[in-house]
């Protein structure tokens, strides 16, 4: 199953509901789950944490209020 994962998030605001979907992701590819994330490119965002950290693929969004 694919499952994707958006979430928004900067360094000083919204980064514990980023570590909550991490362990959510982690967990759903140890079921057997292909897990991606997407992302808003803000300043100060999390897409290079969530990358590095678990090893997932991050689908960024242009940093649009609208969105």
């Amino acid at each position: 199953m694919k499952i994707i994962i958006r979430v928004d998030a900067t360094v000083s605001l919204g980064n514990g509901h980023v570590m909550r979907c991490l362990t959510l992701a982690d967990r759903l590819r140890d079921l057997g789950s292909n897990v991606g994330f997407i992302c808003k490119e803000s300043p100060e965002n999390l897409i290079d944490f969530i990358r590095e950290t678990g090893g997932f693929a991050v689908d960024p969004l242009p940093d649009n209020p609208a969105l």
